[in-house]
């Protein structure tokens, strides 16, 4: 587990990021998004509820919990107090500049359990861990969807495609 300090509304306090492969049992059972803690569960579902009483005064955005409207009333106010010793750039929230230091010092803290790859973000590793180890052995098995009008290649990401079909296309 790799230390991170994460900061919520002034306050630090030290966490260590889990390892996404391990188990979470609390699952939710209208979007099946799912969490290691059933306090984080109970957090998220009542996102799900037709009680919304935080009001933002701006606009017709309206919250479960409170902590999600002072977020969303950042994007009103323009302020991004966190800002990037290295290049300068400014974020709203503490998390956003965190991962943006990872730019500037090419950590790559989110390794996949399988085959030891390394990745910048935890959505990069699940999107590899979904694609390159799925746990359906048909999907193993089934054809990448995005063929290339150039060659007989073909990719499992629209991503991955992408780039490669730039690379038949001239120069400009």
């Amino acid at each position: 587990m790799l230390p991170l300090a994460l900061g919520r509304l002034g306050r630090t306090r030290a966490r260590t990021r889990r390892d996404p492969s391990k188990a979470r049992p609390y699952r939710c059972v209208q979007c099946n998004a799912s969490f290691m803690q059933k306090h984080h569960l109970k957090r998220h579902m009542a996102g799900h509820g037709v009680r919304r009483p935080y009001q933002c005064g701006q606009c017709s955005a309206s919250f479960a919990i409170r902590d999600n409207l002072n977020r969303h009333l950042q994007t009103h106010s323009g302020q991004r107090p966190f800002q990037c010793e290295t290049c300068g750039s400014s974020f709203r929230r503490r998390e956003h500049l965190l991962t943006h230091r990872r730019t500037h010092e090419g950590t790559l803290p989110w390794t996949c359990g399988v085959c030891g790859a390394n990745f910048k973000h935890l959505y990069l590793l699940q999107a590899h861990q979904a694609s390159r180890h799925p746990s359906d052995p048909e999907q193993v098995a089934a054809e990448d969807p995005f063929k290339c009008p150039y060659c007989d290649a073909s990719f499992r990401t629209a991503h991955t495609h992408s780039r490669h079909v730039r690379t038949h296309e001239p120069q400009v």
